[in-house]
């Protein structure tokens, strides 16, 4: 229901759009969002972490951009008749390229690396992943206090060092309200590995 109603405020902010003044979304911005998380599949129905996301993005250059991602998200997970607290902390860094389509959008592409650890409380287990992360999309301000954003995602990640062969594509959307001159209300759905994440919360933008 939340991913349908996101992908139709899109359509309908694109076919509504009226003309405007020039203005391209900024490269330089600090976010901290609340995220939670549900499996798509039914091996983990009652799975559903939640936690913080912090996402900083800077421009290096005139078209080269760098971000840096951190996420703590955890929930209980029945395992054997037994309620486990399971806790998925990871980190990510990447490196892009932007330019601009018109006025008021810009594609961009990135590649990065991501590294995360999952621990399953009350036996002291410990499983690391880590892989590449490619994404593909664009940052339009189809109006001047409101962006939209969205990413093909594609991902290799492996588990305690194996190559599990399963690199999986998904997709993100987002859109973002100026809510002052430097600070905006972001609401984002990721989609990616069979696990749907719903984010909300404030980005800074800075020169």
């Amino acid at each position: 229901m939340f991913k349908k109603a996101i992908i139709s405020a899109s359509l309908l902010a694109i076919l509504s759009s009226p003309a405007m003044a020039d203005q391209s979304p900024d490269w330089n911005s600090i976010q901290i969002s609340y995220a939670k998380s549900e499996y798509s599949n039914n091996k983990f129905m009652d799975y559903a972490p939640e936690g913080l996301v912090a996402e900083g993005v800077l421009a290096i250059s005139r078209h080269v951009f760098a971000t840096a991602h951190i996420t703590s998200t955890g929930d209980d997970l029945s395992i054997d008749t037994t309620n486990k607290e399971v806790s998925t902390d990871s980190q990510s860094f990447a490196f892009g390229y932007y330019s601009p389509i018109n006025s008021k959008t810009d594609w961009f592409s990135s590649i990065g690396y991501l590294k995360g650890s999952t621990e399953f409380g009350g036996n002291n287990s410990e499983i690391d992943s880590d892989g590449y992360v490619l994404k593909v999309g664009a940052r339009s301000m189809l109006y001047p206090d409101m962006e939209l954003n969205w990413a093909i995602i594609h991902q290799d990640i492996s588990i305690d060092g194996i190559d599990t062969n399963e690199a999986e594509t998904g997709y993100e959307l987002g859109a973002h309200i100026n809510f002052t001159q430097q600070v905006d209300i972001g609401l984002g759905y990721r989609s990616v590995n069979d696990i749907d994440t719903i984010t909300l919360g404030f980005r800074f933008r800075f020169k």
